[in-house]
This record gives structure tokens, C-alpha cells and sequence, in this order.
């Protein structure tokens, strides 16, 4: 939509847009992997650049209202739309609205002496005060009614603050703070040249390094600093460490965003090269036509500032996102760049030649051009297969339960796949926390609870307090993200009596670890079913996945922790948080 929007007059190279950010292969298949989630971060991109859309768009509108018709502000709705759009970003996940909020600073230094102005200073400030209310306020109702904040939002502000120190882990000899009043300095170095010691005037040590050849000598012969020759030194330094820049960030190109194949070369230059061809073409570009130069600067900026986000651990710059997620929304603007650099091609064509068609035709020769020879080239990017997440019988189940019981009746131990997917229906009990309980069971009497006694248990018992704990078991543990050795077998006493895994992220369902997590699940459930009979059925069943149900009376709990033979398997310090 952004591209249609800014290729007016060479609409089809939206298209090669779209192309460019699905086809290159040389991309990372685990950032490929994040194209094809559902995730609040990904979902909250589909608002990022509509909401770039409405801001420029609100712009032009804005100049044109104050050269024509002042009284007719048609463009206080394109901010109306940009305010709700920003807003979105902001409610959705606090990555999208970071990514907003920069590309937002790159439009303010494209139009910055409009934003500026007080016909449009007034509207700008008062369009994102009500983005930032309209995404905050349900946020501050439900605070004020006790409502307090989700893991996710407790995540988010730790990573706001703790993300990173912003210190320059530099060495720190290169600063030179003295009194103002002298106004030479002696470097004092030892043998390999390295500083030592900074002392004021001249002075007379063993050990001499020519650091400053162009320094006066001194009556023994020792090298004085003076004042022109630190303000020269420090500049030179700064400038090394300006020109060092793209090559760091091309170096974490390589590391976060090439494939292993494809590091080292000429590909990591082209996120670098891009952003100066971009800017460039954009200061070009306000000689013929002014907004879609502003245009251009503006987001080559925010792509700009994104690149050196992506390499804030090799620049020693405050962290504000992980470089992981930050360079998903990194990649999301190479396309956009591009492109519009291209069309800059055909905005000067426009303003030599005006017939429309003369850019419609050349835009789709362009385009079918570049994709057809990506396409012989081997430049696509082979179709991803995405490993099945849930067996289809889980997904029978889960539908079932909700459909047929009343809300709130019913807990669901599973992995934690089925986590969200209950939450304000019913209840979610982690596999790998009935386990731990199961580690820490020591003794043989078993008993039932009440209902009221349920928060006096000590570890080593629990006891889910609704009509219905429906447990789902994979026969046949699942790939869940990567595959092992074992890849395919059934659930097995092996698996049973091996250590559970005690990662507390979600590498305890992957790999071996769900085998292992499965496996022990299965053999307490046959366990528990053989000491209560009547209270124990299949709901479901095929080859690969099997829900049990357990029916209980509310007011006379079972304990589901028992001896079933391998509660004890190495676990050591194993510690439960329900």
C-alpha cells in the first residue's frame, strides 16, 4: 500500500516491491521463519507504514490547502487516519511502535522546516497526542481498576531499561581531561607503545614513544602534547571511528541477516550502499520535485537509523530493541528504499515527458526485467516448509472442550501450545510444572483435598480445582522447531526415566526435551488411571495424539501427584512456580 501510494506514476513497481522483500536468498531462514508468524510484532508491521502514508499524505495535503484554499483543511484527516494507524502500532506491541516512532523522526528531518511551522506544528503534536491516548488509555482504565501489568508489558519495560548501558567499552586512554591552564601534555608509554601515563608539562621518563611527531621537542628530547595537538588527535579519532561505521554494521549484516554462505561478501555491502544511493537520490531529487525528494530523505533516514540500531553492539550505542527481532523490521524497509530510489528514475521521467502511460509502461518492463532475471539467476528464495506446530487430533480436542463445557469447568495440561488459546474460557496447567511437582513427590499416602485446602498443600502434591483436567499427550512427539536424533519415536520408559528438562523457556518442548516431557506424562497418566479407574477416560484418541479426562468432585480434589515409577530420575533442585 505505501509503495502504490508513492509510485503513483509507476504503480507496477509496487509489485517488484513486494517481490524483493519474499524472493532473496541469501536471507536467514529463521528471519524468513518470522514472515510467516502471527505474532503481535509482525502483526503490528501491517500498521507501520499506512501510518507513514497518512502523515505524508497529510503533509502534501496541508501545502497545498495553505497555497490554494487555508480554509478548507481536507488534510485533518489524513492526520486523523495517521493518528489511529500510530496508534495501532502502539496498542498491538511496543516494537512496531518504536519502529513507527523512528521512521516518524526521519519524516521530521525530511520536512523539517514544516514541522515547524505553526500551521502544521499544531496539528502534528495534537495527531500524535491522540494516537498516544488512544492507545494508552484502555491501558490506564484497566491499571486504575486493578488490573495489573501482563508479563509481556513488565518484558517490554525491562527491555526499555535495561536493554542496554549506552558506556563505550573503549579503551578510555584516548580521553584527556586536564586542567585548563596547562597547556602541554607528555604521553608516557611503556615499550609496546601503549599509554601509561598522562602527565602535565614536560617531563623526563626511562621510556619514550614518538606519538605526536609533529609536537615540539622538549630540551631532553621528550615529546610534548599541546592543546592544537589534542583538539587535531581528537578529531582524527572521530573521524576513524565515523569511518568505521559501515563496515561494523556490515559485519553484524553478516552475523544477523546472511546466510551462512553468502557472509563475507559483496551482499552485506548492499543494506550500507542502499542507504547512501537512497539519501542521495532523495537531496537530488528536491531540485525537481521537492516532496517526493522530502519523501525519500525522509525515509532513507529512518533507514538509516534502523541499520545502526541492528549494530548498536559493535557501535557501543544504547540498546532499545534485541537485534534478533530489530532486524525483521531492518529488512521490512530494504524493499521500500529501494524501490522508491527507482522510482526516482521515473519521477524524472514524469517531469520531462507527461503522459501517465509512458510510466506505466515503463514501470512494468522494469519490473517484469528485474524479477525475471532474479528468477534465472537463482536469486528466489526456495518455498519454506513450516513443520506442523499441533497435531490435528490437539486441535479437535481444544475445540471440542470449549464448544461443550461451561466456562471456567475445565483445565487443559498440555505444553504450551493451548496457553492462550483458553484464557477466558477455561484454565492451562503446564506439563513441565505437574512434573516438577512429580519430582518433589516423597511419600506414599495418598489422599484428597478440599476445595479449601487446595493453597495449604506443600510441594509434592497438586490439585486442580475444576470438574474436568483434560491431559494431552503426544504418542508420537512432534518436531517442535527442530528436529534430534530421535526424530519420530514414540513415547517410551527411556524417555520416562530420563532427567526433565529444567530450561524454564520453551526449549523444554523442543527436541529430545518434549520426548522426554512427553514420555514421563504418558506413563504418570497410565499410573494415575490404574489407581482410579472410574474417574479416568479417554476423550480422544488416534495413532499419534491421546486426550485423557479426569473427572473429579470439585469439593473432594484428587492429588495428581503419585509414585509412578520414575517421579525420581536425577532431577536435583528442582524448584516449582505456579
Amino acid at each position: 500500500g505505501f509503495l502504490a501510494w508513492a509510485c503513483k506514476g509507476a504503480t507496477y513497481l509496487a509489485f517488484l516491491g513486494g517481490f524483493l522483500y519474499l524472493a532473496p536468498v541469501f536471507i536467514q531462514e529463521d528471519l524468513w521463519f518470522r514472515f510467516f508468524s502471527a505474532l503481535p510484532q509482525e502483526y503490528g508491521m501491517a500498521f507501520i507504514l499506512p501510518s507513514m502514508v497518512f502523515l505524508l499524505e497529510g503533509l502534501r495535503l496541508r501545502r497545498k490547502e495553505l497555497e490554494e484554499s487555508p480554509d478548507a483543511p481536507i488534510s485533518k484527516r489524513c492526520f486523523l487516519f495517521f493518528a489511529v494507524a500510530l496508534s495501532l502500532t502502539i496498542a498491538i506491541h511496543f516494537y512496531p511502535a518504536i519502529i513507527a516512532l523512528i521512521l516518524c523522526l526521519g519524516v521530521g528531518l525530511g520536512f523539517l522546516r514544516e514541522i515547524f511551522t505553526k500551521c502544521y506544528f499544531r496539528t502534528i503534536l495534537l495527531s500524535g497526542l491522540l494516537a498516544f491516548g488512544l492507545a494508552t488509555l484502555p491501558f490506564l482504565f484497566a491499571f486504575i481498576g486493578g488490573t495489573p501489568f501482563q508479563g509481556s508489558m513488565n518484558w517490554a519495560i525491562g527491555v526499555m531499561s535495561n536493554g542496554g548501558s549506552g558506556e563505550d567499552t573503549a579503551d578510555s586512554s584516548d580521553d584527556i581531561v586536564g586542567d585548563p591552564n596547562v597547556t602541554s601534555y607528555t604521553y608516557i608509554l611503556d615499550e609496546d607503545g601503549n599509554v601509561v601515563d598522562i602527565v602535565p608539562g614536560v617531563v623526563s621518563p626511562e621510556t619514550y614513544y614518538e606519538t605526536h611527531p609533529s609536537a615540539a621537542a622538549g630540551q631532553d628530547g621528550t615529546q610534548t602534547y599541546t592543546f592544537f595537538d589534542k583538539v587535531r588527535d581528537k578529531l582524527a579519532s572521530k573521524t576513524e571511528a565515523l569511518a568505521s561505521v559501515p563496515g561494523k554494521i556490515r559485519e553484524n549484516m553478516d552475523e544477523f541477516l546472511l546466510k551462512e554462505e553468502y557472509r563475507e561478501s559483496a551482499y552485506s555491502g548492499i543494506f550500507v550502499v542502499l542507504f547512501a544511493i537512497g539519501l542521495w537520490a532523495g537531496v537530488a531529487l528536491l531540485f525537481l520535485q521537492r516532496f517526493y525528494g522530502r519523501t525519500l530523505i525522509s525515509m532513507s533516514v529512518g533507514y538509516g537509523i534502523l541499520l545502526l540500531m541492528c549494530a548498536t553492539n559493535r557501535l557501543h550505542l544504547p540498546v532499545i530493541m534485541d537485534i534478533m527481532r530489530g532486524r525483521l523490521f531492518m529488512y521490512y524497509m530494504v524493499p521500500v528504499i529501494a524501490v522508491l530510489t527507482v522510482n526516482g528514475i521515473f519521477v524524472v521521467i514524469g517531469k520531462l515527458y507527461r503522459p501517465v502511460w509512458l510510466q506505466w509502461m515503463l514501470s512494468i518492463v522494469c519490473t517484469c526485467a528485474l524479477v525475471y532475471s532474479a528468477c534465472a539467476s537463482g536469486f528466489v528464495q526456495e518455498p519454506m516448509e513450516v513443520e506442523s506446530m499441533e497435531y490435528p487430533g490437539a486441535i479437535t480436542c481444544l475445540t471440542n472442550i470449549v464448544e461443550n463445557s461451561e466456562p471456567y469447568t475445565y483445565t487443559i495440561v498440555s505444553a504450551n501450545d493451548e496457553l492462550h488459546m483458553v484464557e477466558e474460557r477455561g484454565y492451562h496447567y503446564e506439563i513441565l510444572s505437574l512434573l516438577k511437582h512429580l519430582a518433589l513427590y516423597e511419600g506414599d499416602n495418598y489422599s484428597q483435598k478440599k476445595r479449601s485446602d487446595v493453597t495449604e498443600v506443600n510441594k509434592g502434591h497438586l490439585y486442580l480445582p475444576t470438574q474436568d483436567v483434560y491431559v494431552f499427550i503426544e504418542k508420537i512427539p512432534l518436531d517442535y522447531f527442530e528436529a534430534y536424533e530421535g526424530s519420530g519415536q514414540r513415547v517410551s520408559k527411556e524417555g520416562a526415566a530420563m532427567t526433565i528438562p529444567n530450561t524454564k523457556t520453551l526449549w523444554d518442548y523442543k527436541g529430545e526435551n518434549r520426548w522426554i516431557c512427553m514420555s514421563k506424562t504418558y506413563y504418570w497418566m497410565k499410573a494415575f488411571r490404574n489407581l482410579h479407574p472410574d474417574a479416568v477416560s479417554v476423550y480422544y484418541e488416534d495413532d499419534e495424539f491421546v486426550c485423557y479426562r479426569i473427572q473429579q468432585n470439585t469439593y473432594s480434589l484428587y492429588d495428581l501427584c503419585i509414585d509412578y515409577g520414575f517421579n525420581h530420575c536425577g532431577e536435583k533442585e528442582i524448584t516449582v512456580n505456579d
